[in-house]
């Protein structure tokens, strides 16, 4: 390694820039530090950036998750600790509280991987949450980079999962379990990697330099213990041999099948055979930005997105410049339209090729009917709760509009769009203070007015009527409604036209639509 160089503070300055949050970083900087030299690396030049550069805000707050899956953690917790003390740092150790709280129990080795990552993400989200901080920053470096584009093209993935990991990506509305939801304030917070197209290697060279100890966690030697220790040892082994050949042959050691292979050799072949790890990740985020680029493109020609607007209408009178573009269309429809929580892969139809194939070829690639040569189109929902409608249900040619709006809800799921808001304006009308918005239909916030109709706190006071927020429409749009044994009557709702109607006065009900149309 004594031909590595380290990070320089200038390169790391450009890289952190490159992720900085589109709202900013908020009061904090919150730094996921685990104490490998990847994590220690990260904060030390985040440290030596804001010394070279006079910046004392925002703040850096350094936390450290304990996992407790080894006996050593709680030790190397500590030694984190006194180094951020040591260089001036905020540091918290908080310890993952298996089995309260709603956490699940203690993991077994083979889930280590997956339940430490979404554990310690729903710590970090609180702990950025406290602080004011808008961004989590982790030690994803080049390797990692690499590692994980093998891993999903094991997992037979598109072209879009095999470009790996993003810089900058929102947090998202939730995990993979009910208990990891993070609710409207997912999509203000961000997760950025800063250091993603630097080598693990040069991370080591930058801790050296400035004589920083790191700890190793044994277990990421542990072939058995995850697809990515095995992974992670045939790179090793593919660097040790000096193995230079062509992706498409390096790839045939992993568990890839062959029409994964050629996706991912396409992609890493763009870079010289014997590249570097930073090269290829740096080469990775490029064609990401790329790809993501072309997809805004083909969308921003078949379809206008109207500000809080619950529905997408797609002109498909232009097809696709390929299939991954015609995938990475569908995903973002999806996500944009779904009620399932953003960000998460229930958003878009769990990515089942499947259920995407189907929208694709229902879009843009329908066949005529053998019996009279015309274009039968008919409305179907392929995932995600997302209704897809065509404009014409035959026609002469195969191309002709789609709406993408929510889905009715299913039985067991309607009863869940009723909330009672009544305790809400009970509490706003008697403190003259609007309480949080209230996240509904993971679509709308809804903000509780200060002021209301007489008779309707009368009513809620005296436990004869309530106040319901419920859909209507076949777009499942927010409205207000006062319920009572003597008089029903809307308070406010969103119209079609995206305006709020107030029916009662006073009204100040506000309805805001949450989800993004972005790519992260």
């Amino acid at each position: 390694m004594s031909n590595v160089l380290p990070i320089s503070i200038a390169e790391f300055g450009r890289a952190l820039t490159a992720c900085r949050p589109p709202n900013g970083w908020g009061k904090a900087l919150t730094v996921a530090v685990s104490g490998g030299a990847d994590s220690i690396g990260l904060l030390w030049l985040l440290r030596s950036l804001y010394n070279e550069a006079g910046i004392t805000e925002p703040r850096i707050n350094g936390i450290t998750i304990d996992h407790g899956f080894r006996p050593e953690t709680a030790k190397e917790a500590e030694a984190v600790g006194a180094f951020c003390r040591d260089i001036g740092v905020e540091h918290q150790i908080i310890k993952v509280p298996w089995g309260t709280n709603s956490y699940p129990n203690h993991p077994e080795p083979a889930q280590y991987e997956s339940s430490g990552r979404w554990a310690r993400y729903w710590i970090l989200f609180h702990a950025m949450q406290e602080s004011g901080s808008h961004a989590l920053l982790t030690g994803h470096q080049a390797n990692d980079q690499l590692e994980t584009a093998i891993m999903r093209a094991e997992r037979e993935s598109g072209v879009l999962g095999m470009l790996g990991m993003r810089p900058i990506r929102r947090y998202g509305m939730g995990g993979p379990a009910p208990w990891l939801n993070f609710g409207e304030k997912g999509l203000h917070a961000f997760m950025c990697r800063p250091i993603l197209t630097f080598s693990k290697e040069r991370l080591k060279a930058t801790c050296q330099a400035s004589n920083i100890p790191w700890t190793e966690d044994p277990s990421n030697l542990d072939t058995n213990l995850t697809v990515r220790n095995r992974i992670r040892a045939t790179l090793d082994q593919i660097q040790s041999e000096g193995d230079v050949s062509p992706w498409r042959e390096r790839l045939k050691r992993f568990d890839i099948k062959e029409q994964s292979i050629a996706k991912l050799a396409n992609i890493l072949d763009g870079v010289p055979p014997t590249a570097t790890v930073d090269e290829i990740s740096q080469h990775m985020v490029s064609e990401y930005e790329k790809f993501d680029t072309a997809v805004n493109a083909f969308l921003s020609s078949i379809t206008t997105v109207e500000a809080g607007a619950p529905m997408l209408v797609i002109d498909t009178n232009k097809t696709p410049p390929s299939q991954d573009i015609a995938y990475g269309a569908v995903l973002r429809i999806l996500r944009y339209v779904s009620p399932k929580w953003w960000g998460h892969p229930s958003a878009e139809a769990l990515r089942r090729k499947d259920s995407i194939q189907r929208i694709v070829e229902n879009l843009w690639y329908r066949e005529p009917s053998p019996v009279d040569g015309k274009y039968r189109a008919v409305p179907f929902v392929a995932g995600s709760h997302v209704l897809w409608t065509p404009s014409e249900q035959q026609a002469q040619t195969p191309y002709v509009s789609w709406m993408a709006t929510r889905a009715p809800p299913k039985r067991d799921d309607a009863p869940a769009m009723f909330l009672d808001l009544s305790t809400a304006v009970l509490e706003a009308a008697e403190s003259r203070k609007s309480p949080e918005p209230i996240l509904w239909d993971n679509r709308y916030t809804v903000c509780v007015p200060t002021a209301f109709p007489r008779h309707v706190l009368d009513g809620v006071r005296e436990n004869q009527g309530r106040v319901i927020l419920g859909p209507h429409s076949k777009f499942f749009l927010p409205m207000i409604n006062y319920e009572s044994d003597e008089k029903n009557s809307v308070l406010a709702a969103l119209g079609t036209d995206g305006h709020i109607h107030s029916y009662l006065r006073p009204g100040g009900w506000r309805f805001e639509w949450i989800r993004p149309f972005s790519g992260h």
